[in-house]
């Protein structure tokens, strides 16, 4: 992997000589909590001291990502542009790849610039007076301030000192391991992934999988959590071999991690919940892990930390520093009692859900399993809307794939590999598809989905599909057409790359596709679907000619099934064997569909012939001349994601579904013919 590395001057070093400096305010400890409250009190005016003993913060395991409500926090704080430098100058990429935690706490030192004194030491006590707080610090002498604040993490020696009395609430109460996997020849298909534990009472909460910032290769970061501790024999079996322990424990992981080997050392840290109460320290604050941790798999580290420094930046500094007082006040403020109460929630019942095997705690496994499944990142703020005939532009890869959620989706609807050829160009609106017909489900409606005019998936990422279906478009992937904002050469190709290698198989094997996840990218709309036509009439997608004829052949279909008769247009056959047909067809060939009584004779009650089904739509084509345009063998099946195998099947040119029988669906799916249906015919005379 790449390393993000740092251009900085390094500081001046600190002589032994026994040195006294002040100031109002001195920090103790650089981590990301000390790092990152004097960077915000620097950009407030003030000139902290951080006092720790290392000028490049070291490498740590902790953190290795963001929320998005974390970088709410960091952008409230004035800091958020410390982080751009490492995910390519763009903030909102925070939450979609990782970074070292080092790498985190030393983007903020860079920040510092001259309103950040670092004083490289060891404080080996803390004088504490009303007024004046006095950390001795070894090899450099002291430092006075008004205001001490301890970001030590656990803290050790310093805080026994100083009497601070720590409760534990949960020990040993969960375990981080990490690693870095490389990919097998196939690549890994996705850039993030969280996987859940796979059995109740499992003690396993969660895998993250994510790329890291500034790595170039295609290797993942993976964050595994569990609820041990760290001497157990599992978590000893992670030290031994990481990726086979990894899989033991998530087999449902085997396909997705196909070939992959670790790279790199296996990293762990183990965490106890424990909370510090220090009100009578007046003059000194913790913050930070001194004050109070929460377990890692919750993912509010940085949360606690954020808020830790909003309250003091924001309420309890200004306050001291005009009128010194009871720190308790910081201790007792709501916010900070509202965070600790929510991340000790999450906590404990992060660990029930992975390690209580009680009725409840099933029950609210099931529900979570169950709520993440259907839970979408909200689409992007408003598009326009495109209506037939209008010209879109295709947008960048960049921009698509900002778009999508980590399984390559939005709202459901699977963007894929057939369609990046398509990026950049101009194109057609055919159709609204605000309803669709789905296999299995019937007429659906779709959010903010248009078909461009012609523009069919050719299946070559789907193991060459023949099913020739026209490709829906999220309006959140199209353009007004006209001139385009180009993002840079690189980051385009990165993201080109990264939608080509989208995932097409489900772990199960299955396929991956727009057809195959029609049913969850859409939803139930009224059997009448009036409405729905009512719009189309009213915004021109429909002509009133069309909307007459749906609605009465809805009519006449629902009086014909009161007589039991087939549906308007429907042929159906007698019980019996049937045949295929024996014409070896050819593309270019041309062919007549046979009369209707011979076609009857193929059809069983339920008008197939041999699983085909001879459409409603496809009888007022007979006796008309057709040109065969494809031999049609295999297609993915549209209900089970299963490659089915065809014979002696054909598509014929200029034969769509005009969605007669589903009150207009703009689908137009092309026709399949047997070829008992047809007989060949010489080509008509020019």
């Amino acid at each position: 992997m790449d390393d993000i590395s740092y251009i900085r001057e390094p500081r001046p070093a600190q002589t032994p000589t026994q040195e006294a400096v002040s100031c109002d305010v001195a920090i103790v400890g650089g981590g990301f909590a000390g790092a990152l409250m004097a960077l915000v009190l620097a950009r407030r005016g003030l000139s902290p001291i951080v006092v720790d003993p290392h000028d490049v913060y070291p490498q740590d395991f902790r953190c290795e990502k963001f929320s998005v409500a974390q970088v709410d926090g960091l952008v409230a704080l004035g800091v958020a542009d410390v982080f751009a430098p490492l995910f390519g100058r763009d903030v909102a990429a925070l939450t979609q790849r990782g970074v070292r935690y080092d790498q985190m706490v030393n983007a903020l030192r860079d920040h510092w610039g001259d309103g950040v004194r670092l004083v490289r030491g060891k404080v080996t006590a803390v004088a504490r007076d009303h007024g004046a707080q006095t950390l001795t610090v070894a090899g450099f002498g002291t430092v006075t301030s008004r205001l001490c604040v301890l970001a030590t993490g656990p803290g050790g020696r310093l805080l026994r000192d100083l009497g601070v009395k720590r409760k534990i609430l949960s020990p040993d109460h969960s375990v981080c391991i990490g690693f870095t996997l490389l990919p097998g020849p196939q690549g890994f298909g996705f850039d993030s992934l969280i996987h859940r534990g796979e059995k109740p009472g499992d003690g396993v909460g969660f895998v993250s999988l994510f790329r890291m910032a500034g790595d170039s290769s295609d290797a993942l970061r993976a964050n595994l959590f569990l609820y041990d501790p760290i001497k157990s024999e599992r978590v000893l079996r992670f030290r031994r071999d990481p990726l086979a322990a990894l899989l033991a424990l998530m087999p449902g992981l085997a396909g997705r991690l196909d070939a992959a080997t670790v790279a790199g050392d296996v990293e762990l840290r183990a965490t106890d919940l424990y909370a510090t109460d220090a009100p009578g320290l007046d003059g000194v604050v913790l913050i930070g892990d001194a004050r109070r941790t929460s377990c890692p798999a919750s993912g509010t580290g940085i949360s606690r930390i954020v808020g830790d420094v909003r309250a003091l930046v924001d309420h309890f500094v200004p306050a001291w520093l005009e009128t010194p007082g009871d720190v308790a006040h910081f201790y007792a403020d709501p916010s900070i009692r509202r965070l600790d109460a929510d991340l000790h929630r999450r906590s404990m019942n992060g660990r029930s859900l992975a390690v209580d095997t009680g009725p409840i705690w099933r029950l609210k496994r099931l529900a979570h399993k169950v709520r993440a499944a259907f839970t979408r990142p909200s689409p992007p703020a408003a598009e326009p809307r495109f209506y037939s005939g209008d010209t879109v532009r295709v947008r960048s890869a960049v921009e698509i794939l900002a778009s999508l959620d980590m399984d390559g989706t939005l709202d459901g609807l699977p963007f894929m590999p057939e369609m990046v050829p398509l990026i950049g160009q101009s194109a057609r609106v055919f159709r609204r598809a605000d309803r669709t017909c789905v296999e299995g489900h019937g007429l659906r409606g779709m959010k903010d989905v248009v078909f461009l005019d012609q523009r069919r998936c050719d299946g070559h990422a789907h193991d060459n599909c023949q099913r020739d279906c026209l490709m829906f478009w999220k309006e959140a992937w199209l353009a007004p057409d006209g001139p385009a904002l180009t993002p840079t050469p690189k980051a385009e190709m990165a993201a080109r790359e990264t939608l080509l290698n989208l995932a097409t198989r489900g772990l199960d094997g299955r396929y991956v596709c727009q057809s195959t996840q029609l049913a969850r990218a859409s939803y139930t709309i009224s059997k009448m679907h009036l409405g729905e036509l009512l719009a189309e009439l009213k915004s021109g997608e429909m002509a009133p000619q069309a909307f007459a004829t749906i609605v009465g052949r809805a009519l006449i279909n629902k009086t014909r099934a009161l007589l039991k008769l087939p549906e308007l247009g429907q042929i159906v056959g007698p019980r019996g064997p049937k045949s295929k047909g024996d014409l070896n067809l050819q593309p270019g060939e041309w062919v007549r569909v046979r009369d209707a009584a011979t076609i009857r004779a193929t059809l069983n009650p339920r008008g197939r012939n041999l699983g085909l089904s001879f459409e409603p739509e496809m009888e007022k084509l007979i006796g008309q001349v057709r040109q065969v345009d494809r031999v049609v063998e295999r297609m993915v099946h549209e209900e089970t994601g299963e490659m089915v195998r065809l014979e002696r099947t054909v598509s014929l040119k200029s034969t769509y579904c005009q969605g007669a029988c589903a009150k207009s669906c703009p689908r137009a799916n092309p026709l399949f013919w047997r070829e008992v249906w047809l007989e060949r015919v010489p080509a008509p005379e020019q």
